[in-house]
């Protein structure tokens, strides 16, 4: 059978297939419990793609994980119905009874990054409606506070968790990011747990975050987790990256830097006087 890629799906057949690589992966409770994909193809066009759990025994894996490559065919094509999106792919796929999906060896190293440049998110020049990555050095972590989500579903306000994280890029632009939620304790166990909050002041250390959306809070555009695709990487090790992690490391260090000459500075000029 032909393999087909992402930019050909259209919703007039049925007896596709096509290879993609499992970019993240999450569950929505909604009406029907449902397991989602964002799926992209070695040409690095993305969708999403919907798995209802339902009384139907599906030809899919059991356990599905992020960066796993997959064939998947005989799916339906559809319009999108989830409220959070993290493609401009114009159709979603939705698994039924006759889906089959099977795990196949990585075709590319790809991560298929979207990054934005942190001027255009703090200028409110970017897609507010799709996610996106960023990447930078950590130079701030708030302690957890209460912060004031939107609910996508209905859009109610809510009340949970949340830490500020600010970064850092290579231009030595600063974006704050809002961790809510799950997210949030996610992000300072992983902090504490490697012993960051205590040598990130001395050392860079480099972070990618993938699939987060654009708000305003408080008047001032910033960068917030999405329900379940957004994803946190701490210090990792992407292939790619490495211009990415050294330019951004070198302007970590320099703010460090500065940062104590402006602190020996304010001491010298308190002992004067």
């Amino acid at each position: 059978m032909e393999l087909n890629y992402i930019s050909d799906l259209h919703p007039r057949r049925k007896n596709w297939i096509i290879q993609a690589k499992v970019l993240s992966t999450w569950v929505l409770c909604e009406f029907f419990t449902k397991k989602v994909l964002l799926l992209a193809d070695e040409k690095g066009d993305t969708i999403e793609a919907t798995i209802v759990f339902t009384q139907f025994e599906y030809e899919i894996p059991r356990f599905i994980k992020d960066g796993e490559w997959y064939s998947l065919s005989d799916f339906k094509v559809i319009k999108p119905t989830l409220k959070e999106r993290n493609t401009t792919h114009p159709y979603q796929i939705k698994v039924w009874e006759k889906t089959k999906m099977n795990l196949v060896q990585p075709i590319t190293c790809k991560n298929y990054f979207r990054f934005e440049d942190f001027a255009d998110i703090n200028h409110a020049r970017v897609n507010d409606g799709v996610t996106f990555d960023v990447c930078g050095c950590i130079i701030e972590v708030s302690e957890i506070i209460e912060e004031v989500s939107v609910v996508p579903e209905d859009g109610r306000t809510n009340h949970c968790e949340g830490v500020v994280i600010k970064l850092l890029n290579g231009r030595n632009e600063t974006l704050k990011c809002h961790a809510m939620g799950g997210y949030a304790s996610y992000f300072m166990r992983m902090w504490k747990s490697k012993n960051y909050h205590l040598t990130f002041k001395s050392k860079p250390v480099f972070s990618v975050f993938r699939f987060w959306k654009i708000v305003e809070l408080k008047g001032t555009p910033c960068i917030v987790n999405t329900y379940g695709s957004s994803r946190i990487y701490i210090n990792p090790e992407f292939a790619g990256l490495k211009n990415h992690k050294a330019i951004s490391e070198f302007a970590g260090r320099y703010h460090l830097n500065q940062q104590l000459k402006n602190q020996d500075e304010s001491s010298s000029s308190k002992s004067i006087g």
